[in-house]
């Protein structure tokens, strides 16, 4: 609340006086271009912004069971995770996002990522951005900085150890890939991007038998990823498994028939 709005609600103790609405979205970014960087919004993002949720339907229950007002429009529910950021640094990640989801121009979208995060130094999804778009552009160490920075902001940042780990796969860096990757599947190990960078590590390491259960399980997290199938056809040629290294095959190549 403001604190305008706050001395209203300490005049006026009225419980319906102030009605909230959580909303996360997410959605896919630079599609095709790398599975680790489909998804923007991190994990822990989803999971305060739950948590808050289920506080104020809580709080609510408590103080009666009238019906929550819902928003007319869509464009009036607050993220709750954006509601401490300024309006123009929004507007600017928004439009440094779109351009670099349209391949527009990846300087351009670079610019408007800065200036986001000149506006809002602490703006984590800001320096994501950045680090993945620089990463398009091969600058590998200025991706680098911005995921580290990223990172700094939120060490709980799920998406962030994901791009970075994803970046020293790109790389071919894959000792340096397996810390990174190994703390976001801590933060969620439900993530099929985040098993598949995985497997890519501990295969490009020759360590196939620890790739095993990654790849095993990034399939069947996200099966219709033609990659995973690729390369747990692999990993079964070397447990001498060729009928199954072939359905494997066959799979990704009827995912992906190009």
């Amino acid at each position: 609340l403001s604190a305008e709005t706050w001395d209203k609600k300490k005049k006026n103790s009225d419980p319906n006086h102030c009605r909230i609405v959580v909303s996360v979205t997410e959605g896919p970014f630079l599609g095709g271009s790398s599975v680790a960087w489909n998804q923007v919004n991190s994990a822990s993002e989803r999971r305060i912004a739950t948590t808050i949720a289920a506080k104020i339907e809580s709080i609510m229950k408590h103080r009666g069971t009238e019906d929550a007002v819902l928003p007319a429009h869509p464009e009036s529910t607050i993220s709750v995770v954006e509601f401490a950021i300024p309006a123009q640094a929004r507007k600017d990640l928004s439009v440094g996002k779109e351009l670099l989801e349209n391949g527009q121009d990846l300087d351009k979208g670079i610019q408007f990522l800065q200036k986001a995060a000149q506006e809002y130094p602490k703006y984590a999804e800001a320096y994501l951005l950045m680090g993945i778009a620089y990463g398009h552009q091969n600058k590998w160490s200025d991706a680098s900085s911005a995921l580290d920075r990223a990172i700094e902001i939120d060490p709980k940042y799920t998406a962030a150890y994901l791009a970075l780990g994803a970046l020293d796969n790109q790389q071919k860096k894959f000792a340096e890939a397996e810390t990174p990757l190994l703390k976001a599947a801590e933060l969620n190990p439900d993530s099929a991007d985040v098993q598949l960078q995985l497997a890519r590590t501990y295969w490009g390491l020759n360590r196939w038998q620890d790739a095993d259960p990654h790849a095993q399980k990034a399939v069947q997290l996200a099966p219709d990823i033609a990659e995973g199938h690729v390369l747990l056809g692999n990993i079964l040629l070397r447990k001498q498994d060729a009928p199954g290294a072939l359905r494997e095959f066959k799979e990704s190549l009827r995912l992906a028939p190009n």
